[in-house]
């Protein structure tokens, strides 16, 4: 794999939101697969050929058989160090009352293109 491309998955099952993750990052450079589902998102990052340097998901997928934790799990046992960006439509204090940073750019991720290297366990 061309070690300047830089491969993110998106997992979203929200279409339209889907679409604006997948515009904006591919505007930026990125290449983007993207997954309606937790189900999908498995069998990409379990594929062969896969390369994902970053995962972005949302944190409750439909039909909620498997979530966004679930596939972020999942896809550190495949890439140990991918760097996982959650996205969710509930509040910021919600999220912050749990611990989790909610202070999120789309200029944050894209500042940081270069420090995403490889990342795939062998």
């Amino acid at each position: 794999m061309d070690e300047t491309v830089v491969i993110v998955l998106v997992v979203e099952d929200d279409a339209a939101m889907q679409a604006l993750a997948e515009d904006a990052l591919s505007e930026a450079g990125f290449k983007v697969e993207a997954a309606s589902s937790g189900e999908q998102a498995i069998q990409l990052l379990d594929a062969p050929d896969a390369a994902y340097r970053a995962l972005i998901t949302d944190v409750n997928l439909a039909p909620k058989k498997l979530t966004g934790w679930d596939v972020a799990r999942h896809a550190r046992e495949v890439f140990s160090s991918i760097p996982v960006i959650y996205v969710t439509g509930h509040s910021a204090e919600e999220w912050t009352a749990r611990g989790v940073r909610t202070a999120f750019s789309s200029q944050s991720l894209l500042s940081r293109r270069s420090s995403l290297r490889p990342c795939r366990n062998y």
